[in-house]
């Protein structure tokens, strides 16, 4: 049963089921929920241990958008509160979502500002969270998205807690008259070609109307999607542990195929999720686990979507962001002594005791970096003859969409190593001598298990 109305007491109560060893930033746009919860932690000043700062994040949208940062300047001077305001600087991209767009813009700025012991306090509440999951409903979301919004999480490497979500926007309002508070109304809220305000303002009184609880309810419908959620990433776990490979990307298809087709589904999103990439949608996920999963083991597919690809090589699965444009017939010159930075990754060497470059091969210190174009052999040690290097990365299991992309290694047109994986017998040293020793960090595959 909700309270009867809000308080700083409500507040404080929320609060402290919270651990902070840092600061409150309070998101700050000067609208009524906002000013309300920014009003209420000051009034609980002298309880609480941590200091408060507002962050204000300037969209550089709506025409009044100046108007606004000096209110919010006004009234965080009159609540003693430092006010940080923080300028977006670019335009919202053509075709993309100009809320989604704003959202992600004004998280990442909050995050810039927050070290890890800080938290930051937004002020949505119980009628935003209902309109939250109708908006998922109406988009086919899975449990995840009618999960809704928590009371915290974790975004952005910062801490993030919602600790209105319990309270109505009739609450909130409330105390707004009660204490005489003066806040902005900001008229793109009233937009109903703007999704959100579609249920806002049309569907949710209606709703209302007929159950006068039905915010509450709805609430509490997403909470239990947020168990469900719960017991699914604990599920996926589970899963994911017995079908990982060494290496992150990498999962084994064998051991996946083993699992029912809603556990594959399950463990894949999941995975994805601690790769830190987007997740497919319902039609791409099928694509995984009706084309790519079963095919063939020498098949080589592929299904990608915006900021995601995932492979099939053998009998593992692959995935990772999309890799840059790459022209396997660059040549470039390399001074050993220097940092090489290449499109997917870095090229260092280093002086020491070991298998390595032989320094007489390389007096003046330079090589010259190619690519893999076909038909590149090179002699290894305890080898009678050359060995394409085709045979020897099917061998050594390097997926195909990548060895184009590592850097061989040449001296007077002599190919003398394969990036840190292999130097021609002719080029390498002993044990004892002193050698150039080549280390390859990926950047697009650093979790590869190459």
């Amino acid at each position: 049963m909700k309270s009867s109305s809000f308080s700083a007491d409500n507040l404080l109560a929320k609060l402290n089921t919270l651990s902070v060893a840092g600061q409150y930033y309070v998101a700050y746009s000067g609208g009524l929920d906002s000013h309300v919860l920014l009003h209420a932690l000051h009034s609980l000043r002298s309880e609480l241990s941590t200091e408060i700062y507002a962050l204000h994040v300037n969209h550089g949208i709506n025409k009044e958008a100046g108007e606004w940062v000096l209110h919010c300047e006004q009234t965080c001077k009159n609540l003693d509160i430092e006010l940080i305001v923080l300028n977006i600087g670019e335009s919202h991209p053509l075709g993309e979502s100009l809320e989604a767009w704003a959202r992600q813009k004004r998280y990442s700025l909050f995050a810039t500002k927050l070290d890890t012991e800080d938290m930051l306090l937004t002020a949505h509440h119980q009628d935003d969270q209902a309109e939250t999951l109708l908006l998922q409903l109406s988009r086919g979301a899975g449990v995840k998205g009618l999960a809704a919004m928590p009371f915290l999480r974790n975004r952005d490497g910062m801490s993030h807690a919602r600790p209105l979500l319990n309270f109505s926007r009739e609450q909130l309002l409330e105390y707004a008259k009660l204490h005489k508070l003066q806040w902005i109304e900001d008229g793109s809220n009233d937009d109903l070609g703007i999704d959100r305000n579609f249920f806002r303002h049309e569907i949710l009184p209606e709703l209302q109307q007929r159950w006068p609880n039905i915010a509450e309810t709805l609430c509490r419908a997403a909470s239990h999607q947020a168990e469900a959620m719960t017991i699914l990433d604990e599920s996926a776990e589970t899963d994911l542990q017995n079908c990982l490979t060494q290496a992150e990307n990498c999962l084994d298809i064998e051991k996946l195929l083993l699992l029912s087709s809603a556990r594959q589904a399950n463990s894949i999103r999941h995975w994805l999720r601690q790769l830190s990439l987007p997740i497919p949608d319902t039609r791409l996920m099928q694509e995984i686990l009706n084309k790519l999963l079963p095919a063939k083991i020498d098949a080589e597919p592929l299904v990608r979507w915006p900021g995601t690809e995932i492979r099939r090589y053998q009998q593992h699965l692959y995935a990772s962001e999309p890799f840059p444009v790459h022209d396997n017939k660059v040549k470039l010159d390399w001074n050993l002594n220097a940092v090489c930075e290449l499109g997917d990754g870095v090229l260092r060497a280093s002086l020491g005791h070991g298998p390595g470059i032989k320094t007489d091969i390389c007096r003046d210190n330079q090589v010259q970096i190619r690519y893999r174009r076909g038909g590149e052999k090179i002699k290894l040690f305890n080898k009678k003859h050359h060995q394409e290097l085709k045979k020897l990365f099917q061998e050594t299991g390097i997926p195909p969409w990548i060895r184009d992309r590592i850097p061989l290694l040449y001296k007077d047109d002599k190919l003398i190593a394969v990036a840190n994986l292999w130097i021609d017998v002719a080029a390498c040293s002993t044990d004892d001598e002193t050698a150039w020793q080549i280390d390859w960090n990926w950047s697009n595959w650093q979790n590869s298990n190459i």
